[in-house]
């Protein structure tokens, strides 16, 4: 659990952070060096008080799944769901219930050189949707409400095209990461986007994704996974 009491430092942050429970994950994308530290619902509502966040870039995310698409190499939403639980723990419970099924809030502690900046990188689904949500973890003094407008990236600190890079980097590790665990992770498990009228997960020891057109049709699905997993029967 992150003190009542931190310096808007990035060593200092991560130090508060780190405990034997806490999933912690080092990636290396070209030029920088990002630890990744998964925070707890305390944790991450501080922190949120004391960061702005990033306008996202939704244009290259848009093209990066369609990238992945084309070449089939893109992760399904129960393969993704389980290789994020794998890495960082159970989903959070901070996020839209009806939009979307899941939430990783991570602190981001960035190097690049001599420099070391504190970021939130919250990855998220919404609307069938995968998205990364940046945060600059700053002093804020008296501008409280800049914390929920978005901002631009500093170019000098962490740009737009360092940011992309580090999403593509990460998609990366992710796919490579599930093609070591995947097959061992077979346990019963779903997830439900009631916006979409979607259904994914793991049944039988088969990854699935189930699409409804009929709101009656998917409510019936849901049910009878909620049944299962009531009754353990996987």
């Amino acid at each position: 659990m992150l003190s009542s009491e931190f310096r808007v430092d990035a060593l200092a942050i991560e130090q508060s952070l780190l405990a034997p429970t806490h999933h912690v994950l080092d990636v290396n994308p070209p030029g920088m060096v990002c630890r990744l530290i998964r925070l707890d619902t305390d944790s991450y509502v501080r922190l949120r008080r004391v960061s702005v966040p990033i306008k996202p870039d939704y244009d290259f995310l848009l093209m990066l799944m369609a990238e992945a698409r084309e070449k089939d190499i893109m992760l399904t939403f129960p393969q993704l769901y389980t290789v994020l639980k794998c890495l960082f723990g159970e989903s959070s419970e901070g996020y839209d219930h009806y939009k979307g099924s899941f939430a990783f809030p991570l602190y981001l502690h960035l190097k690049k050189g001599s420099q070391s900046h504190p970021y939130m990188l919250r990855i998220r689904d919404h609307k069938g949707s995968l998205e990364f949500d940046f945060y600059r973890i700053t002093d804020l003094n008296d501008r409280q409400d800049a914390q929920n407008v978005y901002h631009e990236p500093l170019a000098e600190e962490f740009s737009r095209e360092e940011m992309n890079a580090f999403v593509v980097h990460f998609y990366g590790f992710l796919k490579g990461y599930f093609s070591i665990v995947g097959k061992t992770q077979t346990q019963f498990f779903y997830r439900s986007i009631e916006a979409c009228l979607a259904v994914y997960g793991c049944l039988d020891g088969e990854f699935f994704e189930r699409d409804y057109e009929d709101e009656e049709e998917y409510l019936i699905a849901v049910k009878e996974l909620q049944r299962r997993t009531s009754f353990g029967c996987a």
